[in-house]
């Protein structure tokens, strides 16, 4: 996920019954808002995180414990919230809420779907900092497919790590990456660097190559993705 901007001037609001939906600061909030307070709706608007690509259209509540912040661009899913216990320095533990969740390659189910997966599609990212998945998925040979998996499927290929680079102005058209299982969906969308923002099942997630498994990227683009980075 890219260099985030905290929500600030969260207007109050009292939830109503479930099913009843609410607007807070220009954002809807729906789901079982019943089960939360005023206060929690501000704690948990407050909490997410987001750049310019990335911002809040709406709130849902899923439970007392739990909500999803969907984002306006539809194709980056939703963003986890979960109440958490934090323990304070002083000994005490309060529960704050938490945004987002694992980064995708540290989620065993996201490494099976990548190696297991039934169809395996590259697409064109015409605009890498505002990604969309579009219509034009065409599907990798087995060739193509077994090269891919075998670079992104490395977890020692991912930077374990906070990735602090930060995108801005605009790149050129780059690859993304559908890997379908049943009704499972893993979706990569690639930027420089080697940096992808991805949904596993709507939820929005991401991570980062290290700089040599990028370059390795790069040259598996420049083989088998030449269509779709020479899109508009």
């Amino acid at each position: 996920m890219r260099a985030l901007l905290v929500l600030i001037g969260i207007a109050i609001c009292t939830p109503g019954i479930a099913g009843e939906t609410l607007r807070v600061d220009g954002v809807t909030i729906y789901g079982h808002v019943n089960q939360v307070s005023a206060s929690q709706i501000h704690d948990a608007l407050a909490a997410i995180s987001h750049g310019p690509s990335e911002r809040l259209a709406s709130l849902e509540v899923i439970g007392g414990s739990e909500m999803h912040a969907h984002l306006q661009n539809e194709d980056l899913g939703w963003i986890p919230l979960r109440l958490v216990r934090f323990h304070e320095p002083n000994g005490h533990t309060s529960l704050r809420w938490s945004a987002g969740g694992l980064v995708f390659w540290a989620r065993p189910e996201a490494m099976r779907l990548m190696k297991t997966a039934e169809e395996v599609y590259v697409f064109p990212v015409a605009t890498p900092l505002d990604p969309h998945r579009g219509k034009r998925l065409r599907p990798l040979d087995a060739a193509a497919r077994s090269s891919l998996v075998e670079l992104l499927g490395n977890e020692q290929n991912w930077l374990h790590g906070f990735d602090n680079r930060i995108g801005a102005g605009d790149e050129p058209t780059n690859a993304g990456f559908l890997f379908r299982h049943g009704g499972n969906e893993l979706v990569l969308f690639f930027s420089s660097g080697g940096a992808v923002e991805a949904t596993l099942n709507g939820e929005s997630t991401g991570g980062s190559l290290v700089d040599e498994a990028a370059v390795e990227m790069e040259k598996w683009k420049d083989r088998y993705a030449k269509p779709e980075l020479a899109a508009k």
